[in-house]
């Protein structure tokens, strides 16, 4: 597939924008809190949440790219391949324990190892061909796939707000986790995110949507519980706005992102499953939101995405949005020297950085796993606490509270 960013085009030409502006509404009597079991969802609500491809051989093909995955998540190499690393890496001066390699050196080191460097090259293929498969579906059909989301920009529920024009800082149209077209440059770029996360990456069984009730589910509210107003800030396909949603039906729930494409499936995602969530293409750094406006911001896996200069700038944007006593709950993932991460400055560690970094096409990775994000939140104002035992075995959250 080729010129995945002039595509922005087609996404133009196809929805009509809707505007999209906050409503300050008075405050609720009480605040509605639907507690959901995500380990436990109802048919109803797995059917709901399920992603159903038209025809069984565009599922099958995703579901080897998810048989190559569950192996390698399954695949903890017992203690003969520890020793075996372990052996090889003492016949080159190293060990498994803390090294003084640069990242980049640790990677080079082991990329030599052949189990190892026949384990990531069998990753990033699969990856690949994960979303070969999904972008030529989803194009061979796209007539469906435009139409279906022309008649929910329409109809709702929900506001949806795109802006074709707007002008995309560089940091945001890199083609991150390999995907083509990156999440700006591609009409169906909100389609195959969600798609293969749910059906490949994770495992199948809509899990990936299941994790993101799990966050909605666990996340604290102000101490006075009202929770009124929401928003989800790199909303991506929205599965964690339409689980706040699910969490509280009465409040005003937003999700924002700088990616076209996304916003507008995830405005189709919530208007099939019937929910009246609001989405917007809007920077998180210049959200337009009013002052004191929110009660509840949530973000997910954003900050390890963005610049040093745009994440100082969404900490900044998200005090002024939300109102005393707000509660922000961010989740990223743990940081380099954060305990929970498991390898830390190891040769393994510091590989695992840098192939993310480089080889998953993450530009702003390798920054992310050594700054200090807290320290940020405290900087804007925030008072800060960190939870370092991270969820679903690889996010560490961060409440950041808006002092009253």
């Amino acid at each position: 597939m080729t010129d995945h960013l002039n595509r922005r085009s087609v996404l133009a030409s196809a929805v009509a924008v809707a505007a999209a502006t906050a409503t300050v509404g008075e405050a609720q009597a009480k605040t509605v809190d639907v507690k959901i079991d995500a380990n436990n969802l109802s048919p109803e609500m797995k059917k709901k949440h399920a992603v159903r491809f038209p025809k069984l051989d565009d599922e099958g093909r995703l579901n080897f790219s998810e048989g190559i995955r569950r192996w390698q998540l399954a695949d903890k190499e017992g203690k003969a391949a520890v020793a075996g690393r372990q052996a090889y890496l003492e016949s080159t001066g190293h060990s498994l324990g803390e090294t003084k390699l640069s990242h980049e050196e640790a990677w080079n080191v082991l990329m030599q190892y052949p189990p190892y460097a026949a384990r990531t090259r069998i990753e990033w293929a699969n990856h690949d061909l994960m979303y070969e498969n999904m972008f030529s579906h989803l194009h061979k059909n796209r007539d469906m796939y435009l139409a279906a989301m022309d008649a929910t920009d329409k109809a709702g529920p929900g506001k949806l707000e795109l802006n074709p024009d707007m002008a995309l800082p560089e940091y945001t149209t890199h083609e991150i986790h390999r995907m083509p077209g990156g999440y700006v440059g591609d009409p169906f770029a909100g389609f195959a995110y969600h798609w293969t996360l749910t059906e490949a990456y994770y495992g199948g069984s809509s899990r990936y949507d299941e994790l993101h009730t799990r966050m909605a589910q666990a996340c604290r509210v102000p101490a006075t519980g009202d929770v009124n107003r929401i928003l989800d800030i790199g909303c991506s396909a929205g599965m964690s706005t339409t689980a706040f949603k699910e969490r509280f039906p009465d409040a005003e729930v937003w999700g924002i992102d700088v990616a076209g494409p996304m916003v507008r499936y995830a405005h189709h995602r919530s208007a099939k499953m019937r929910l009246g969530c609001n989405f917007a293409q809007r920077l998180a750094e210049d959200s337009k939101f009013p002052d004191n406006h929110f009660d509840v911001v949530f973000d997910f896996l954003l900050t390890h995405e963005v610049t040093i200069a745009a994440a100082k700038k969404i900490a900044s944007e998200m005090f002024r949005v939300m109102r005393p006593g707000a509660v922000w709950m961010h989740n990223d993932l743990p940081r380099e020297d954060n305990p929970k991460a498991g390898l830390g400055h190891t040769i393994e560690g510091k590989a695992h950085v840098w192939n993310t970094h480089r080889h998953n096409y993450e530009p702003w990775y390798f920054r992310y796993a050594q700054d200090d994000f807290p320290g940020m939140l405290k900087a804007a104002g925030f008072d800060v606490q960190v939870d370092n035992d991270p969820r679903g075995g690889f996010i560490a959250a961060v409440y950041a509270t808006k002092p009253v």
